[in-house]
């Protein structure tokens, strides 16, 4: 940026330059007015530049910013797929499961079913009990048999006495 400076004041007042330079008042205003005119361009040419940068660069920061809202705009997407794919995973596994109402029903069902169960079980045992003191059907028809045997022995045997005794006599 070059900049177009206005000239180096080496008089202490204007009226010594007009003076010195040989030139009217108003030349030397209008040559003065002139350079700060310059001036003026010079620094708003140099501003356009710098705004003309600026401009770029903000552009360039803006695209760099697109891209990187895109890049997260994608992998939040890919998140959300995920999240979606686990929903829908969780949802089809709950399909599965059982609803309280159905459960505690059921639980209901296999609690009677285990208080039905238990005084089977007693009254099975105290059946068990009652028939382990009783004899069986066979105990009983070999008891009358070897009552029977035991029975004829015993009248065999009085009768051979008796008839011993007479035998005797």
């Amino acid at each position: 940026m070059a900049e177009e400076k206005c000239p180096p004041r080496q008089h202490n007042t204007t009226k010594e330059y007009v003076d010195t330079q040989n030139v009217s008042l108003k030349e030397y205003f209008d040559m003065r007015i002139s350079d700060i005119y310059k001036f003026m361009s010079a620094a708003e040419k140099a501003h356009d530049e710098n705004a003309d940068e600026v401009q770029k660069s903000l552009d360039a920061h803006f695209d760099f910013q697109e891209k990187a809202i895109k890049v997260a705009a994608d992998a939040s997407d890919k998140r959300l797929e995920g999240m979606n794919e686990f929903r829908a995973t969780l949802t089809d596994q709950s399909k599965t499961f059982v609803t309280t109402e159905k459960f505690d029903s059921f639980k209901e069902y296999v609690d009677t079913k285990i208080d039905q169960l238990k005084v089977d079980i007693q009254k099975i045992e105290i059946s068990d009990a009652t028939l382990s003191g009783k004899a069986s059907q066979s105990q009983v028809v070999l008891a009358y048999i070897f009552t029977g045997i035991g029975a004829l022995i015993g009248i065999i045997s009085l009768i051979l006495s008796i008839i011993d005794r007479l035998s005797r006599t």
